[in-house]
């Protein structure tokens, strides 16, 4: 049996669509019959992340994670999956050793701490930008193979850094099972629905949403998410509620009548637009919101908003089913689990040629 070492954030520090795709690419290398060893880098203090960006150090070195480095150096793995480009110095160590190594970018995250810092003006965002560059630049220079989500940032990491990537490996999700019991929830009968949590590009789509969109929409936004944590002081708009956390996401997709995404900034692949079409919902969203999705080949599936009026117009005239048949078409061709495994499982073999 090979081995491999999986070197990733802490997956379960946070319910984002990062840490989903994290624990898909190592439920997908186990699912391989592969023995996956796991190193995690767990949510650095904001001490140890300075200290990090200063010396150019990998994200969330410190000296506990060195002594697990030396060991897993140590260790005869087949390859190592670097689930992120945060971690390119510890990449090209294990480069350094001999060992083969696979790099998954999320973002190309030096664009992605740019628009960062664009929305929120603070210098810890600033000084990313670098830092992260650093690490980019060692995954590029280091790794054996690269994997986007998506083929803008293929595009983006050729521009940049005059390498593309070997693989493009969405998001994907199991497929719904209808049969799955739900608690009810009290709800609209007709709402559109947002989902996020509270990071810059979220915060940013609802500021637009709020002020530009909902005063000529008559369905009600129904928001859930800790991206409402944001909102705790903004003046309340009639037909926008902030639901904040809530344990079940599946009645709210199922129950809405179309998902909202006025995502204006950002990079990788937007994993909630994916989960919508998992539901089987049609999806209002922006160029950025269906980056890598191919909704112009599903005709049915969603729209693409160019403009503010283009919001309005189609939330005030919506009239589709909430079970809608080119979403999960969409959703089964081109993001289940069943064929991104596949597909991942073919680019595993080509490595071992």
């Amino acid at each position: 049996m090979k081995r491999v070492l999986f070197v990733s954030r802490d997956y379960n520090a946070r319910n984002d669509g990062g840490s989903a795709v994290a624990k898909r690419n190592l439920a997908f290398l186990k699912a391989l019959g592969l023995q996956v060893a796991e190193l995690t880098i767990g949510v650095p203090s904001l001490a140890v992340r300075l200290k990090n960006v200063l010396l150019r150090e990998s994200y969330g070195d410190r000296r506990s994670l060195r002594k697990q480095l030396k060991y897993h150096l140590s260790q005869p793995y087949d390859f190592v999956f670097f689930d992120g480009s945060h971690y390119g110095v510890y990449l090209r160590e294990f480069a350094r050793h001999g060992f083969k190594t696979i790099c998954f970018f999320h973002n190309v995250e030096v664009d992605y701490y740019q628009q960062k810092y664009k929305t929120t003006h603070q210098p810890q965002d600033k000084l990313m930008v670098g830092f992260i560059a650093h690490n980019e630049r060692c995954c590029i220079d280091h790794a054996s193979y690269l994997i986007t989500l998506n083929e803008r940032d293929n595009r983006q990491l050729q521009k940049r850094y005059h390498r593309g990537a070997d693989f493009i490996l969405p998001t994907s999700f199991d497929a719904y099972d209808a049969a799955e019991h739900h608690d009810p929830v009290k709800l609209p009968e007709q709402y559109v629905l947002f989902v996020g949590t509270n990071f810059f590009a979220n915060k940013e789509a609802m500021d637009y949403y709020i002020k530009d969109i909902a005063p000529s929409v008559h369905i009600p936004l129904i928001v859930v998410g800790n991206i409402a944590e944001a909102f705790q002081d903004a003046t309340a708009m009639p037909n926008v509620h902030f639901l904040g956390r809530v344990d079940d996401l599946a009645p709210y997709y199922l129950q809405a009548t179309a998902v909202v995404a006025p995502i204006l900034s950002g990079s990788g692949l937007k994993s909630k637009t994916v989960e919508a079409l998992r539901y089987g919902k049609y999806v209002i969203g922006s160029a950025e919101a269906f980056e890598g999705i191919p909704i112009l080949n599903y005709p049915g599936a969603g729209c693409e908003c160019h403009n503010t009026s283009d919001y309005i117009s189609l939330i005030n005239s919506l009239k589709v089913a909430k079970t809608n048949e080119a979403s999960l078409r969409l959703f089964d061709e081109q993001f289940s689990t069943a064929t991104q495994l596949k597909r991942f499982s073919e680019f595993i073999m080509s490595t071992e040629q």
